[in-house]
């Protein structure tokens, strides 16, 4: 069975601002966490049990997961620097 995919307003005008080349890459990772969202970049933040982040190039993906409504929830999309964790 598939995941669903929520995507919040504050993470969909962020992917608004991004440039086309990489908003192409983030989208294909969105569209592949239908599948699996346990994906080899996924990493589990220490600071919290159940928010997990994704790196596609210079961006970071922040999601949180509900495993048993297999649900995905993308709160933010930032592009990394020194002050983004």
């Amino acid at each position: 069975m598939n995941w669903s995919i929520i995507i919040t307003e504050k993470a969909k005008k962020s992917l608004r601002k991004i440039p086309s080349s990489d908003y192409k890459k983030i989208s294909n990772i969105i569209d592949k966490l239908k599948l699996n969202p346990f994906l080899p970049s996924a990493k589990k933040l220490k600071a919290s049990t159940d928010v997990w982040r994704l790196r596609v190039g210079n961006y970071r993906i922040f999601l949180k997961l509900f495993p048993n409504e297999k649900v995905v929830f993308v709160f933010n999309v930032k592009r990394r620097t020194s002050i983004t964790y």
